[in-house]
């Protein structure tokens, strides 16, 4: 009989690989245009696509298309997501995005019928909103036309986990990963695929640590961490695991310190002792939060 927390373990482990993977992209972005650092992410995918079927055996059902449209939706939404990074302040896409949680609760009431006891609610109350303070630079609230992409985003995750649970009842993981990131190889192609000689040129231009870095990252970190992620959903309600990986806003506000403080010249955030006094506060709301939905 398999762990009672397993599921847990394996929701923390992916928030840990999703914010390793945060950090590398900072690091490339910063030296990318998003539509060449979205290269990077379709690609990989669609090498990932090719490599599957030779590892485990796939199947196909009509219901997998739902898999794949999924996935188409969600490679779209990386790139506006990305897009955003670029042209937004950081703090105020963050926040936004981090709306996913709540669009999980209500698609997975809606269409999975589950539902939490209070205390539950209470918890995934308590991961959010210390999600969403500590991926802040400064207390600023408000909302601009400008971010309604990112809430579009939002949704579009919601949906996709919503749709992965669904199918992770009925199939193995192998099997609803290889149709969702087919999903992403197809938008892939079709929106950078005229324009796919100029980005690889402009990429090898970026130079060999940015390749590695990006490579690693969506080939290796973020497959990892959506597998992780696929496994915890077979083991416990999506309204409780999304919220848990969302946690991946602590482990990129604790990485992030610690390359400022052992490698500055990646890149270096400044943290005043405001700043730290609100993040640990944070912090404590987001660990009492997983104590409360586990």
């Amino acid at each position: 009989m398999p762990d009672p927390m397993l599921w847990l373990y394996l929701a923390l482990a992916s928030a840990v690989l999703f914010a390793l993977g945060n950090i590398i992209d900072k690091f490339a972005l910063a030296r990318l245009k998003p539509h060449e650092y979205y290269f990077f992410i379709g690609i990989s995918y669609l090498a990932l696509v090719l490599l599957l079927p030779l590892i485990t055996p796939i199947s196909f059902s009509p219901p997998l298309l739902l898999a794949t449209a999924a996935g188409m939706a969600m490679s779209v939404g990386v790139l506006v997501f990305t897009v955003s990074e670029a042209r937004e302040e950081i703090s105020r896409v963050i926040v936004v995005y981090f709306s996913e949680g709540l669009f999980v609760i209500l698609f997975a009431a809606a269409f999975l019928g589950e539902i939490l006891t209070p205390v539950k609610y209470a918890g995934i109350a308590l991961i959010l909103l210390g999600v969403i303070f500590i991926s802040m630079k400064k207390l600023e609230f408000g909302f601009r036309r400008d971010l309604l992409p990112v809430l579009a985003v939002a949704v579009i995750f919601a949906a996709g986990a919503v749709v992965m649970k669904h199918l992770l009842g009925s199939y193995d993981y192998p099997i609803v990963l290889f149709w969702q990131w087919l999903g992403y190889s197809v938008s892939f192609l079709l929106l950078l695929g005229p324009q796919l000689p100029a980005v690889v040129g402009a990429v090898r231009k970026s130079g060999a640590t940015t390749i590695a870095a990006s490579t690693f990252s969506n080939l290796i970190i973020y497959p990892m961490a959506f597998v992780l992620y696929a496994i915890a959903l077979t083991l416990q309600k999506v309204s409780i695991v999304a919220p848990v990986t969302a946690t991946q806003a602590l482990f990129v506000v604790i990485f992030a310190a610690l390359v400022s403080r052992f490698a500055p010249r990646l890149f270096r955030e400044e943290i005043t002792a405001k700043t730290l006094a609100l993040k640990l506060s944070c912090a404590a709301l987001i660990i009492i939060g997983v104590c409360l939905v586990s």
